[in-house]
């Protein structure tokens, strides 16, 4: 809808639908391609995303919500079905919600409490990779992370993330329930997956790297995990 928000948007149930093939790059962000305001209480169904790569040297960003988040985006969620497939691409970052998160992102209040259950899915859907990639980060929230995801509640998740996906991705690295790549913080989250990648995968995170990264009170059930490594 925007190419970027410096203010707020909020309360709003938007839904979309992408056939494309892709020639150079292709960005996608549903509300806003970058977001460097608030983004609150959204929700966005993003169902039948099929995207045709024919480019070898194309980098390929998506996310639901926004394709970069640099502000603030909280008691958001996204319901997705995305595809891509055809020929190798230079670099491919797919998240539920965003494909970078330079900000903060935070859940519902009182999103899952022990012993009452979950009360909201932030990011539920498919997330289907058939390419490989130079470089990539596909997580359920956001496919790279270097800022915040999550925050503490006590008992609780909190204002974390719920999240119930299917990731099948056989030659594309980096791959997480959550993030694909964390040099931040992700804190609080629930995570029900089924995960297929090639190496570097995790329930919440596929790799975690740098002086900044922290995960910390998650719980994950991967009720499947098949993990084929060259």
């Amino acid at each position: 809808i925007f190419e970027q928000n410096n203010g707020k948007i909020a309360d709003l149930n938007i839904y979309a639908n992408i056939d494309c093939a892709v020639s150079q790059n292709l960005v996608v962000g549903v509300v806003a391609k970058q977001n460097n305001g608030t983004i609150q209480d959204v929700s966005v169904g993003l169902t039948g995303a099929t995207i045709q790569n024919n480019n070898a040297n194309a980098n390929i960003l998506i996310g639901a919500i926004a394709n970069q988040n640099d502000g603030t985006i909280k008691g958001s969620a996204a319901n997705f079905d995305i595809k891509v497939e055809g020929s190798q691409s230079g670099s491919l970052t797919i998240g539920g919600l965003v494909a970078i998160n330079n900000g903060q992102m935070l859940g519902n209040n009182n999103n899952y409490t022990y012993g009452n259950g979950v009360q909201n899915i932030n990011a539920e859907g498919s997330i289907s990779v058939n390419i490989a990639a130079a470089q990539s980060f596909v997580g359920g929230v956001a496919g790279a992370n270097y800022g915040a995801i999550g925050s503490n509640n006590g008992y609780s998740i909190g204002q974390g993330f719920a999240v119930d996906l299917t990731i099948y991705a056989p030659q594309t690295d980096n791959v997480g329930g959550v993030v694909g790549q964390n040099e931040g913080q992700v804190t609080n989250c629930l995570v029900y997956a089924s995960i297929t990648a090639k190496q570097n995968v995790g329930g919440v995170a596929g790799q975690s790297a740098g002086s900044e990264a922290l995960v910390q009170t998650c719980v994950v059930e991967l009720f499947e995990n098949a993990l084929a490594q060259n």
